[in-house]
């Protein structure tokens, strides 16, 4: 089965002291060697959000592209603001392209 996962991560400046990219890339690890083990086809993106929002990686394969996932997660993006809704409308533009599965999570 198919699925998408997109992150949506709060890159201000009062998130950035919480861990929140070394919780993403450890979920990111997690989804990949899941992908591996039971050779599930997963996608993910990444959206970025601060006074505004990006999608900072579109929808690609965690195994084939993890590297590149996992910098761009490591890339810091630091703004001003924390503009919510701003990150969630840019998540669905990922969800419009290929439209599967959501999964919610709270890191």
């Amino acid at each position: 089965m198919a699925q998408d996962v997109v992150f949506v991560l709060d890159k201000s400046g009062a998130s950035y002291a919480t861990g929140i990219d070394a919780k993403a890339q450890q979920f990111l690890t997690d989804i990949k060697q899941q992908a591996d083990e039971k050779g599930l086809n997963i996608k993910v993106g990444i959206v970025n959000f601060y006074y505004a929002g990006k999608v900072h990686q579109e929808l690609t394969d965690v195994v084939k592209n993890y590297d590149d996932i996992q910098n761009k997660l490591k890339e810091s993006v630091l703004g001003f603001g924390t503009n919510m809704h701003a990150g969630l409308w840019q998540r669905r533009k990922c969800w419009m392209k290929m439209p599967r599965l959501l999964l919610r999570t709270n890191i």
